[in-house]
């Protein structure tokens, strides 16, 4: 679970939810008509705005969230997602290695100097489910606060502090090993969205992303 609503806050977060979903609504369509890779990257932004805002909803610590900032993250929330986010990334780059692919040649993600572009159109179906709720349960939990972060200096953004960044590692190392869906871990169906790939591109055939549902119940 990502946090908790108190009774009162409830019906207010309902209320929002449903406006939000009929933006997300409107925005799927607006992708689906979408011509080319630039025209699907305004889309993917403007969804990416409504998205992290509703999700900053359930942010119920003490650290406050300014919008995505990141190259560099200049608050501990974003300094959290920035780190997962490439933690994920480097795990699917050496997956896609190790299958023979090279993960520097993307799909949506084009070819940019040092960025492992396949990895990261990988990466999408698992930002939410693995790193978002991570972050979130770290901090909601207090597992991590402000505390943790210390600044690199003007322009270089924060940073986890190196003891607070053992107790992130073995967090993070615990929550890929979760058992979800299918009692599949996080890393594992990391690996079977490789393996979906490679079929994928032998046959000629359609790939269908992970897709990520809620459980009733446990930690993940």
């Amino acid at each position: 679970m990502i946090g908790r609503m108190t009774a009162p806050a409830a019906p207010m977060m309902l209320l929002r939810l449903k406006s939000r979903k009929l933006r997300f609504q409107m925005i799927a369509d607006r992708a689906s008509a979408a011509l080319d890779i630039a025209a699907l990257d305004g889309v993917e932004g403007a969804a990416a705005r409504e998205y992290f805002t509703l999700l900053m909803q359930f942010n119920v610590s003490e650290m406050g969230w300014p919008g995505r900032v990141k190259h560099p993250a200049t608050d501990p929330l974003n300094a959290l997602l920035s780190l997962t986010y490439t933690l994920i990334m480097n795990e699917l780059a050496g997956l896609l290695e190790a299958a023979g692919l090279d993960p520097f040649l993307g799909f949506l993600h084009q070819i940019d100097y040092g960025r492992p572009s396949l990895a990261l159109d990988l990466l999408e179906p698992f930002r939410h489910p693995v790193a978002d709720r991570l972050v979130l349960m770290l901090v909601n939990r207090r597992m991590l606060d402000a505390s943790d972060f210390s600044s690199g200096g003007e322009g270089h953004g924060v940073f986890l502090t190196p003891k607070s960044m053992k107790r992130y590692f073995a967090e993070y190392e615990r929550w890929m090993l979760v058992r979800v869906q299918n009692a599949a871990s996080f890393r594992e169906l990391l690996r079977t969205e490789v393996e979906k790939l490679c079929s994928a591109l032998r046959n000629h055939s359609l790939v269908l992303p992970w897709h990520y549902r809620e459980e009733p119940e446990g930690d993940a």
